[in-house]
C-alpha cells in the first residue's frame, strides 16, 4: 500500500485505538490495557481483510451485520469477535456447537493456533461463559465506517506500485511497528519492505542452482537456465528435494516483511517448475500434481501452504510482532482462494515463530557442546527426538484451540527440560571463552579483561537466550534429506555424492 493510504489509515486506527484504551478502564494495568486494545483491533482488521475477500458467508457486509445484530440484542461486539477469530477460525464446522454455528454462519476454519484468548478475557468452558472486558459497540461502528473508506486486498505488491486507498495485508506491520514501545531500548527497527523483497530477490534465486550442483553435480548460471534445460529428473528434484528442504530464516523478523516476501518468491519458483513438468508429461509428476490438486481447493494454495510449513522459520525478542507474522502468514496463504468455505486448514506455525533473544544462545550442537551435554542430561538426544516428532505432528493438526493447546503444552515441556540443559552449556561455554580470553596478551587489554563480568546461570537466563540448536535441531544439526517427504524422495549420501529415489516405487529414469 502507498505511503499516503498506510499515514492516512494509521492515523484513524490509531485514534480507534486510543478510544479503546480510554474505554477499557476496567483492566486496571496500563500494559495489558494497551496490548488489549490492540489485539482487538489486529482482529477486526484481520476479519475485516477475510470479509472483503469474500471468506466470510459469503457477505461484503458480514461484520457490520453481525454488529447490527449485537446492537439490536444489546451485546457485546467485542464478544462476538472473541468468538469469531477464536472458536469460528480456531474450531472445524463439524466441532463448532449449535449456538456458534447460527450466530458464526459459514467461516473458514483457518487453524486453531492463530489466536489465542487474551489474559484480559476468562475462557472457562464455552461460549456463554467467555467474559471480555466490556467495550462499547460505538467503538467498532465508527472503526467499520472508516474501514468502508478503503479498498482492501489480500495481494501484497510494492508499495509505490499499489492504487491510492488500496489496503493490503502490510498494514497490519505497521499497526505491530507502532505499537511496539520502548523501540530504542529495545533496538527495534523494522526493514522497509522494498528492502525486504531485494534481499529475496538477491539471495533465493541464486541459492537454488547453487544447491542443485551440491546434489548433482551440474551447473547452472542461473534459476533461469537451470528451470530452462530441467528434465523430469531435474523437475523431481526440485520439486521433492530442492524446494522442500530449503530454510529461510529471519532471526529479528518482527511483523513477517522478509518472510512473506520469501513465501510469494518460493512459490512462485514452485509454480514454475510444475509448468515446466505439466509439458514432460512424465506418470510421476502428473501423478504427483493430480494428487497435489485434489487434496487443496487451488493448486497456489495448497503451493503457499507447503512454503509456509516447511521453508519459513523467524524469531522476535516480543511476541507481539510474532503474533502479527502469523496473521500476515494467514493472509498471504488465503490470498488465492476465490470462494467462501468452511474448511481452509493452514499449518500451525508456532514452533517455525518462536520468541527469544536470538543474539544469545547456541546455534549448532559441536563435538564440544555434545560431550558437555552427555554429561549434563544423558537423554538430551531422546528428547530432542521427541519433540521433533511432536512439532511435525503439530505442524499439520487440524483441531479445535483446546486439544492444539494440551500438545502445545507436552511440546513445551520438552523445551523448557531442554533449555535448563542448554543454559548450562552455554554458561560453561562463555565460562571457558571468558578464561581464554583473561590468558591472552598483556597490558591494559588484558587487564580490562580481568574486570568482565562472570555470567550466573540466573543473569543468563534473563537475557532471554533462544537455541536454534534445539527449536530449528532439524535445520541447523541435521542433513537436509531428514526434513524430506518419504513419500515423495529419498536422499542417501554415499563416498561423498547423493542416491535419490522418488516416491515410494516409481522412479523416473536416470533418478538413481
Amino acid at each position: 500500500m502507498n505511503r499516503h493510504t498506510r499515514k492516512d489509515l494509521h492515523a484513524r486506527c490509531q485514534a480507534l485505538y486510543q478510544r479503546m484504551v480510554e474505554e477499557l478502564r476496567e483492566i486496571e494495568d496500563e500494559g495489558m490495557r494497551r496490548d488489549y486494545a490492540f489485539t482487538l483491533l489486529c482482529r477486526l482488521v484481520f476479519a475485516y481483510f477475510l470479509q472483503q475477500h469474500g471468506l466470510l458467508d459469503g457477505d461484503p457486509d458480514y461484520l457490520q451485520s453481525r454488529l447490527v445484530r449485537c446492537r439490536g440484542a444489546d451485546q457485546s461486539f467485542s464478544l462476538f469477535l472473541a468468538c469469531l477469530t477464536y472458536w469460528g477460525f480456531g474450531t472445524p464446522a463439524e466441532e463448532r456447537t449449535g449456538f456458534a454455528k447460527p450466530l458464526l454462519g459459514k467461516v473458514p476454519y483457518l487453524s486453531g493456533s492463530l489466536f489465542y484468548p487474551h489474559p484480559a478475557e476468562h475462557l472457562q468452558s464455552g461460549l456463554g461463559t467467555w467474559a471480555v472486558p466490556e467495550l462499547s459497540n460505538q467503538v467498532f461502528e465508527e472503526a467499520l465506517a472508516a474501514f468502508r473508506l478503503y479498498r482492501w486486498t489480500l495481494v501484497e505488491g510494492e508499495d509505490e506500485g499499489t492504487p491510492e486507498g488500496v489496503v493490503t495485508p502490510a498494514f497490519l506491520g505497521t499497526l505491530a511497528e507502532h505499537h511496539v514501545e520502548h523501540r530504542k531500548q529495545t533496538g527495534s527497527f523494522y526493514t522497509p519492505a522494498e528492502i525486504c523483497n531485494y534481499m529475496v530477490e538477491q539471495t533465493i534465486p541464486g541459492g537454488i542452482p547453487r544447491y542443485f550442483e551440491v546434489i548433482t553435480g551440474r551447473h547452472c548460471d542461473s534459476l533461469d537456465h537451470l528451470l530452462g534445460t530441467s528434465d523430469a529428473r531435474d523437475c523431481a528434484l526440485l520439486l521433492f528435494v530442492v524446494l522442500p528442504s530449503l530454510s529461510v530464516l529471519d532471526p529479528a523478523c518482527g511483523a513477517g516483511d522478509f518472510l512473506v516476501s520469501a513465501l510469494d518468491r518460493i512459490t512462485d519458483i514452485y509454480q514454475r517448475v510444475i509448468e515446466r513438468a505439466l509439458g514432460l508429461h512424465h506418470p510421476l509428476l502428473d501423478g504427483w500434481l493430480s494428487d497435489f490438486d485434489g487434496a487443496h481447493p487451488c493448486r497456489e494454495f495448497g503451493l503457499r501452504k507447503r512454503v509456509a510449513c516447511r521453508n519459513l522459520f523467524g524469531v522476535d525478542i516480543q511476541q507481539t510482532p510474532l503474533d502479527v507474522a502469523k496473521l500476515r502468514l494467514a493472509l498471504s496463504q488465503l490470498s488465492c482462494v476465490g470462494r467462501a468455505g468452511e474448511f481452509l486448514a493452514l499449518p500451525n506455525m508456532d514452533y517455525a515463530l518462536p520468541r527469544g533473544n536470538s543474539l544469545v544462545g547456541l546455534d549448532r550442537i559441536t563435538e564440544e557442546e555434545q560431550v558437555l551435554l552427555a554429561s549434563i542430561y544423558p537423554g538430551y538426544d531422546v528428547l530432542v527426538a521427541k519433540r521433533n516428532a511432536l512439532v511435525r505432528f503439530y505442524r499439520g493438526a487440524v483441531g479445535n484451540p483446546v486439544t492444539l493447546a494440551a500438545m502445545r503444552a507436552e511440546i513445551d515441556d520438552c523445551r523448557a527440560v531442554a533449555y535448563q540443559s542448554l543454559n548450562r552449556v552455554l554458561l560453561a561455554r562463555l565460562g571457558e571463552k571468558r578464561a581464554q580470553r583473561r590468558g591472552a596478551g598483556t597490558g591494559r587489554a588484558a587487564r580490562s579483561r580481568t574486570s568482565e563480568p562472570e555470567f550466573t546461570l540466573e543473569s543468563l537466563q534473563r537475557l532471554d537466550p533462544f537455541h536454534y540448536a534445539f527449536d530449528f535441531d532439524e535445520v541447523m544439526n541435521k542433513p537436509f534429506w531428514e526434513r524430506l517427504d518419504g513419500e515423495e524422495a529419498q536422499v542417501v549420501q554415499i563416498d561423498g555424492r547423493f542416491k535419490v529415489r522418488f516416491g515410494p516405487e516409481r522412479v523416473p529414469p536416470g533418478a538413481s
